[in-house]
């Protein structure tokens, strides 16, 4: 009896314990798995050395490997960069250069000191790593100290814009080896990981701030350009792309995608470049001489890990070289900048479209025959090269692909475009901004993903039922399967409903084992109860989110007469051809919009609509979308 007493004890203490870890951790999936692995006895994967093959032999020495990884890293970069990098050109050069256009419409940034509790913020908005840089110092330890760092770390970066210099010691990356795919002994399948100095991050995060605000209040940046910009994001990307795709073919038209892959584009970056195109955007003077000062005399070295013959670990750093060229992967202003590179890509020839997120690059072709599709990809094509070759960027031929999309009754052709005196080559479906897009938008591989990420959330679930409280399992279903689930749903929920209830029977399952019920048991009360909405909810809830946010510019009922009708605030639905176009997002969700209930639609503010919104799909917990058609 008292060794029953003892091990409810344990539990309870070992659950309390785990609850707290979980419901406190910047990462859930990590945490999760070190408990689920501590307890089931399984043990961490054994780390295994580095062995990279050097002029036809595999070395393993770890300082001879952490060189090899550190000048392959540089010259990725500066390989086609000939001519392209004198940091010696001054402003009075930019503003005499003529070969591009005052892109800003002489607007100036201008840059701003800040005070203590706008700092405060930024310290805040920091990610509460322990991984360190140069200075092996967390960002996590300054977040715990920042009472104390405040005052002074205010001096510094206030002194660095005001003298428009960037700290030289903050300047010096950490380069993390991470591999990619294929052979491991094989150098060019690793990327570089930087990781940067904690007080460097403060102060790009300080000028980070101040230059999104000036060029979205100027409305500098390009409208095709998605990434890191507010209101926007990779689903908004997407789905601009998609539905101008399901458009054409709407419209009888040949359409294509093509995807091109920018090699080492973050790497590739020139600063004298760089530089114009930011002078040609308005920053000019100090901001100027900062934003150089951040750029040049980069320094960098690459650390690995070695487990010796005694199996005890130790770390391995290559020498500091200096770099001129590229921004820093893992650096706050590097996309930004990056977008600010971009600025002046060409105007596209036809019935076409480009969508940016950072340097992914995606276009749509489409025209009323295959032959038209061809000659105006191919100047398209040309001309967007062209673009990059000027501006030190590669398209990788071998890496970028097409697609021809149509609806399932409708063979696709193959169309013969060329990149670099290269054949596109042509596939029946590629990884596009997160997603798997398929050429009859089907989305039936999309979901297999998803159902093979939310399989380990399942177990997980399964392992941590044993030593966590509802609380803590609802922490890890959102952490697990609710963030693989929303993702991009409202796209693929135009799948199949057979696809969308594979997804809907994972929900039911975890559901199941956070409340301990038995394989049959019902659920469905218990998805209001949990705060979960269903997949089918879930679709529902992102198309309407998307037509509200750009409601103003969707034509409605009312607009065609100046009768005060009860409708006249409702979206019209557009006419179309093909039941494939009740794929686009912008259209179910004028469908769906108009079936809510009349409290929710005369809510104005959308934070409120939101609210309103999630409580209402999730306490319908729809198995169809049918059933909300059927509600009102």
């Amino acid at each position: 009896m008292a060794n029953k007493c003892f091990k409810a004890k344990v539990l309870a203490s070992k659950k309390k314990f785990y609850d707290n870890k979980i419901k406190n951790s910047s990462n859930v999936i990590k945490d999760t798995w070190k408990i689920i692995n501590k307890e089931v006895g399984s043990k961490n994967k054994t780390h295994k050395n580095f062995k990279i093959k050097n002029k036809g032999k595999l070395c393993a020495n770890p300082g001879t490997i952490c060189q090899l990884f550190l000048d392959y890293f540089i010259k990725n970069g500066t390989e086609n960069a000939e001519n392209l990098n004198s940091n010696d050109e001054t402003e009075e050069d930019l503003s005499n250069s003529d070969t591009e256009e005052d892109l800003s419409n002489n607007n100036v940034f201008v840059l701003k000191t800040i005070d203590s509790k706008t700092l405060n913020k930024i310290i805040c908005k920091l990610k509460s790593k322990y991984s360190a840089g140069y200075d092996e110092v967390p960002i996590a330890i300054v977040k715990r100290a920042k009472d104390i760092l405040i005052k002074p770390l205010l001096h510094v970066v206030n002194a660095s814009i005001i003298t428009g210099t960037f700290p030289e010691k903050l300047k010096v990356s950490k380069i993390i080896p991470i591999h990619k795919k294929d052979n491991k002994d094989d150098i060019t399948n690793y990327r570089p990981v930087a990781l940067l100095p904690a007080f460097s991050k403060m102060f790009e995060r300080t000028i980070l701030e101040q230059l999104l605000d000036y060029l979205e209040k100027n409305k500098i940046l390009d409208s095709f350009q998605h990434g890191f910009r507010k209101g926007k994001s990779v689903v908004t990307a997407a789905i601009e792309f998609i539905e101008a795709m399901i458009d054409a073919i709407d419209n009888s038209e040949k359409a294509v995608g093509i995807f091109l892959d920018l090699c080492k584009a973050f790497e590739s970056i020139s600063h004298k470049i760089l530089l114009k195109r930011l002078y040609n955007l308005g920053v000019k003077d100090r901001a100027l001489h900062w934003f150089k000062s951040y750029l040049i005399n980069r320094k960098q070295f690459v650390q690995i890990t070695h487990l010796n013959k005694n199996n005890f670990k130790s770390t391995h750093n290559s020498t500091i070289k200096t770099t001129n060229i590229g921004v820093p992967q893992g650096s706050i202003l590097g996309p930004l900048l990056f977008i600010c590179y971009l600025k002046g890509v060409p105007q596209l020839e036809g019935n076409s479209k480009i969508v940016f997120f950072a340097d992914d690059a995606n276009m749509k072709i489409s025209a009323d025959n295959e032959y038209e599709v061809e000659d105006i990809a191919q100047v398209n094509i040309s001309s967007l090269n062209s673009f990059f070759t000027e501006n030190n960027l590669c398209v990788n031929a071998n890496k970028t692909n097409l697609i021809t999309f149509t609806t399932q009754q409708r063979k696709p052709f193959k169309p013969k475009i060329k990149i670099n005196d290269q054949i596109i080559s042509q596939t029946k479906s590629t990884k596009f901004l997160g997603l798997i897009i398929d050429e009859t938008l089907n989305w039936s591989e999309h979901v297999s993903m998803i159902l093979s990420k939310t399989s380990s959330g399942l177990y997980a679930l399964r392992k941590m039922s044993f030593f966590s409280n509802l609380e803590t399992l609802r922490t890890i279903y959102f952490a697990y399967i609710h963030s693989v689930i929303s993702f991009g749903i409202s796209l693929y929920g135009a799948t199949t409903i057979k696809n969308m209830d594979s997804i809907l029977k994972v929900q039911k399952q975890a559901i199941r084992i956070m409340l301990h019920l038995e394989q049959y048991d019902s659920v469905k009360e218990h998805f209001a109860n949990l705060g979960i909405m269903t997949v089918y909810s879930l679709y529902i809830y992102h198309i309407i989110i998307h037509v509200k946010e750009r409601f103003g510019d969707l034509p409605k009922l009312g607009e065609s007469h100046q009768y005060p009708t009860r409708n006249k605030d409702k979206l019209c639905l557009v006419n179309h051809r093909l039941q494939y176009y009740c794929k686009k997002p912008s259209y179910m969700g004028s469908k769906c919009y108009n079936n809510l209930p009349t409290e929710i639609l005369q809510q104005t503010n959308i934070n409120k609509f939101k609210a309103k919104l999630k409580l209402y799909l999730m306490g319908g917990a729809y198995y169809s979308v049918e059933e909300l058609f059927n509600t009102v």
